[in-house]
């Protein structure tokens, strides 16, 4: 009878010391930020400059861009536990008083590509209109060029260590795909990264039509950014690296969209963020957007797209709101 309460006791403190332990616990540990995207079934955890992201039921996480295997964490009656050694690799990680590394959290922003819609044969919108007597021609290439030229020399000011290049610098033509190309060019280290940021001027049937607005992909987009092979790894990482992207890519958004705001004083219609899967935003590893900055078949809005101060002011607006994005990109808790 001894020895088997000797054994119960044993089982007892054993189901003790190997229990899982609850999400809870660990971000009560750590006082790590949470969020969770129930979409699909994703978390992250964020701390000290460092960032796990995990998916339920799965044995991959990616701490701070870089793929890491443990014991997968799953949901029991509604919440989310962990087993310890999962919880011991989460903690000693976000618990590292050490200064992140390059490699290993120091966030940063490599290469910033302005993208001027159009080019050459290909016009864009067109519009024409009279202005003081005189008919006035407005040609979308021309103002998406102007901004992302204007955007691109405040651009290299503010960010001298920084690569700014745009996907053309004059009037000819550039096909979708050699724009896609060149920001595929470039390889990142798992902390680096790109923006990008693509330049349009609207038009509508309807001459009412008018305003601003900034374009992000989707939150149900998905891409394929780890092509090397299409395994149960790369599916997962696949997830949870587009789940980075499409976040960040709304924070460039509104950053800018913020700062638009600011520099036209009101005078040109705020119409909002919105979604869609274009294809220059869904073939970009890193934050993208798309600007449409105004109407040219608006009468009011193509006045102002077509003098050089508000133009100067769209520059501006683009700029301050990269500018802060990257701080806090490259600043994040």
């Amino acid at each position: 009878m001894g020895k088997l309460r000797i054994l119960l006791l044993l089982l007892f403190i054993k189901s003790l010391l190997f229990a899982d332990i609850t999400l809870n616990q660990l971000l009560t540990q750590t006082s790590a930020e949470f969020s969770w995207d129930p979409f699909n079934s994703s978390g992250s955890l964020v701390i000290k400059k460092r960032e796990i992201r995990f998916l339920l039921n799965q044995p991959y996480f990616l701490f701070d861009g870089s793929p890491q295997w443990g014991s997968a964490l799953v949901k029991t009656e509604g919440t989310i536990v962990m087993p310890d050694e999962t919880y011991q690799l989460f903690y000693r990680y976000l618990m590292n008083s050490d200064p992140p590394s390059a490699e290993d959290g120091q966030y940063k922003v490599s290469v910033i590509i302005l993208d001027p819609g159009h080019g050459g044969k290909d016009w864009g919108a067109y519009a024409q209109w009279e202005v003081d007597g005189l008919t006035t021609n407005l040609r979308e290439k021309n103002i998406n060029l102007d901004v992302a030229l204007r955007a691109a020399d405040l651009l290299r000011q503010r960010f001298p260590d920084k690569e700014i290049r745009l996907t053309r610098s004059d009037d000819h033509f550039v096909t979708l795909t050699e724009r896609v190309r060149i920001a595929e060019s470039y390889n990142f280290s798992p902390t680096e990264g790109m923006v990008f940021v693509s330049i349009h001027t609207n038009a509508s049937l309807n001459p009412r039509g008018k305003g601003f607005e900034i374009w992000y992909l989707p939150d149900d987009f998905e891409r394929q950014l780890a092509r090397e092979n299409e395994d149960e790894l790369n599916e997962v990482l696949n997830t949870l690296w587009q789940e980075v992207f499409i976040r960040e890519g709304n924070n460039l958004s509104q950053f800018i969209l913020d700062n638009m705001d600011i520099q036209t004083q009101g005078e040109m219609a705020n119409r909002g963020l919105k979604q869609n899967a274009w294809y220059m935003l869904r073939n970009q590893n890193m934050a993208s957007c798309l600007i449409e900055l105004g109407f040219l078949t608006n009468q009011e809005d193509a006045t102002r797209l077509r003098d050089t101060d508000h133009l100067q002011r769209s520059a501006q607006a683009i700029t301050d709101g990269i500018s802060d994005f990257i701080e806090y990109f490259e600043n994040r808790l």
